[in-house]
């Protein structure tokens, strides 16, 4: 059986999210890693998504490809405004943050925005 690099980072992920702390999530691996926690061993754990959404309980196979999809607010405990959200974020109110990024560098720096200059990125991504 082969794994992929995001199913990896899933498990990864998931290992280290204990019950009765609260997660802030994007998507993708981040989200994968969240439900899986949720699902196997840490039935109290409390996830936010990016887009504001906190405490969501998705069907088995039915994650949301985006933050702000009408999915991730399946039977959500609360639907804050984003901006009250990331106050919640930055405040302090989460123990764990998961989310991706285009480059991370040795430092734990991640870049959510461009690749190449940002004045005229190669690429522009969605940070």
């Amino acid at each position: 059986m082969s794994v992929t690099a995001n199913e990896l980072l899933a498990v990864m992920g998931a290992r280290e999210l204990r019950n009765d702390t609260t997660v802030f999530t994007g998507v993708g691996a981040p989200m994968m890693a969240s439900v899986l926690a949720q699902r196997t061993h840490a039935p109290r754990l409390t996830m936010m998504v990016e887009g504001g959404v906190i405490g969501p309980t998705w069907k088995p196979g039915e994650l949301p490809i985006s933050t702000n999809e009408m999915r991730a607010a399946y039977r959500a405990q609360m639907l804050p405004a984003i901006t009250d959200a990331f106050l919640l974020a930055q405040r302090g109110f989460f123990d764990v943050g998961f989310i991706g990024g285009a480059q991370i560098d040795r430092h734990g720096n991640l870049n959510t925005s461009a690749i190449g200059g940002y004045a005229r990125p190669t690429v522009r991504l969605p940070g």
